[in-house]
């Protein structure tokens, strides 16, 4: 058995960018206009104090947020390449990767940080199952480091500022939305590939699909109730909800007896709760609920074969070896006393010839099992497949069936 290490995350810091120069006394000038608009007299602030910056009122006081492609540091801007070159300063030797977070939620701009110990993510990336379980990419264990880092953050800042229940959605799908739209051929070698919630924090972005699960992720760490939505071509999420609670005509989904209003995780619109766009109005919907932890094995890992087998025989018996039968773990909790039967099945229905049973143990998560049998036999001349079945105390079963051998 074997487990993969993941890189470990370190928060450094996060901080709130209110303001990058306000000022509350103008100084004198000669131009009128500038002084009879507030919005010029701090466009002018801005230019003298802070290059690579534009004005902004909020609330009546003049903000001074970096121009798009620049980073605000120490009431500065700088360049993407001026801040990774802070990484000595703002990381540790031990996670020496800078990755910076910006996004905006009612006007405000917030910032946060964090610290990798690589420059890989290291999550899982080979063992990766080919399923399209997109609840179990959502309950990721790998990923619980990463994505308890980013909502304890901003758990912290909503709760400063004293957020509903509601805002708190919003701003964690602010902060989901302000991650960068990549596809998967250009971001991965692959046109498909669903991420799991570190790697697309990691990869800083992802298309849809990324972004809904990582948004499921964030609110179940968050503490709400929440199901992915499979739309044609497109995902989102939805998250419990009372749709009398909103001013507005908000768009929800039923499952199990229960309303999840939509949330919309890609584009850089600041979308509401319940806010569906109009290109996916009146289309159908699937559900997909976010399951309890379990295991998830899977015999094989998407190669091109299960198992392999040779036989051999004489003038009365035959001999079989079943080899290279892997079985993954791509499930969110160890699978408990696994077992794996290896058969040889006759022709006659319910009747084998030979069998043997493996004791794998418990199968860790993100583990694997690799498993042999020699010797399995039956009479020459008859025809046999082979069934390799995986199960466990807490696992459904698993089945693979070989083709017929039949002789001639």
């Amino acid at each position: 058995m074997h487990k993969k290490k993941i890189a470990c995350l370190l928060l450094i810091s996060a901080f709130l960018l209110l303001t990058a120069g306000c000022y509350t006394q103008q100084e004198e000038n000669t131009d009128q206009n500038t002084h009879a608009d507030p919005l010029a007299a701090c466009q002018s602030a801005c230019e003298k104090s802070i290059p690579h910056s534009f004005a902004k009122m909020v609330n009546g006081s003049c903000r001074c947020p970096c121009e798009k492609g620049y980073r605000t540091y120490n009431n500065t801007c700088i360049t993407p390449e001026e801040y990774r070159a802070l990484a000595p300063v703002l990381c540790p030797k031990d996670h020496p990767v800078l990755k910076d977070y910006e996004w905006s939620y009612k006007k405000k701009e917030y910032n946060l940080y964090l610290c990798y110990e690589n420059k890989t993510e290291n999550n899982a990336l080979e063992n990766r199952t080919r399923r399209r379980d997109y609840w179990n990419f959502a309950g990721d264990p790998y990923s619980d480091a990463s994505v308890s880092i980013v909502t304890n953050m901003l758990a912290n800042i909503s709760g400063r500022e004293g957020m509903s229940k509601y805002e708190q959605v919003e701003f964690a799908m602010a902060f989901v939305q302000g991650l960068p739209y990549t596809f998967d051929n250009v971001s991965t070698p692959y046109d498909d590939y669903p991420r799991y919630p570190s790697e697309t924090i990691y990869a800083d972005g992802g298309d849809c699909e990324d972004t809904a699960i990582l948004m499921a992720a964030m609110l179940k760490k968050m503490g709400y109730d929440s199901v992915l939505l499979l739309l044609p071509r497109h995902m989102a999420v939805g998250v419990y909800c009372d749709p009398a609670d909103f001013d507005y005509n908000a768009t929800y989904y039923q499952n199990n007896g229960r309303d999840y209003c939509y949330l919309e995780t890609a584009g850089d619109e600041s979308w509401k709760v319940g806010v569906l766009p109009k290109e996916y109005q009146g289309v159908a919907v699937e559900v997909i609920p976010l399951r309890s932890p379990e295991p998830d094995l899977y015999l094989g890992s998407g190669r091109p074969s299960t198992f392999k087998y040779v036989y051999s025989y004489n003038s009365h018996d035959m001999y079989v070896n079943v080899t290279d039968m892997h079985i993954d773990n791509f499930g969110t909790l160890p699978a408990k006393n696994a077992k794996i039967d290896v058969a040889l099945e006759a022709t006659e229905e319910g009747k084998v010839w030979s069998q043997y049973t493996v004791e794998a143990g418990d199968i860790p998560v993100r583990g694997y099992y690799d498993a042999y049998v020699t010797n399995l036999h039956a009479p020459t001349g008859e025809s046999f497949r082979i069934s390799v079945v995986v199960h466990g105390d807490n696992v459904e079963p698993v089945e693979s069936k070989s083709s017929w051998v039949t002789w001639h």
